[in-house]
């Protein structure tokens, strides 16, 4: 659902406990666009902080969400999953099978993360969830 709607109802989706993913000081530039049901790219520093979007269990991603820059997913309890990907690198810990807080740090943006939303195995997008959170320069 390309408009951040949710597959079952059609209704806007939340994500609860959302954290914008990208912990760049205030005034430090963050860009993206909507980018239907792709995964979005938000630009930022080099080295800024990508933390966890929601409280999950990390899961390596496979197939298209891997073709598409998503390197792991953060599966949330329920039917929710915020993929996330490349990242420059990883903090101490960080692995397959982890569970992570939303807000919790994950490692150093690239300067290039891609964002991807999937509810019930469906691509949801979640360009309504960054713009709630932190609007595009």
């Amino acid at each position: 659902m390309a408009d951040g709607a949710d597959p079952r109802t059609g209704r806007a989706a939340v994500l609860e406990g959302f954290a914008f993913p990208i912990a760049a000081p205030k005034g430090s530039p963050i860009a993206y666009r909507a980018a239907g049901s792709r995964p979005v790219i938000i630009t930022s520093a080099p080295g800024a902080m990508v933390v966890a979007p929601v409280s999950g269990t990390l899961r390596i991603a496979r197939g298209r969400a891997a073709a598409a820059g998503v390197g792991f997913w953060v599966d949330a309890p329920g039917r929710d999953r915020v993929g996330l990907g490349p990242l420059a690198s990883y903090e101490p810990g960080i692995t397959a099978g982890v569970t992570v807080s939303a807000g919790q740090p994950l490692g150093r943006a690239t300067g290039s993360t891609a964002v991807s939303w999937q509810r019930d195995g469906v691509a949801v997008g979640i360009q309504p969830m960054l713009a709630a959170t932190r609007p595009s320069d």
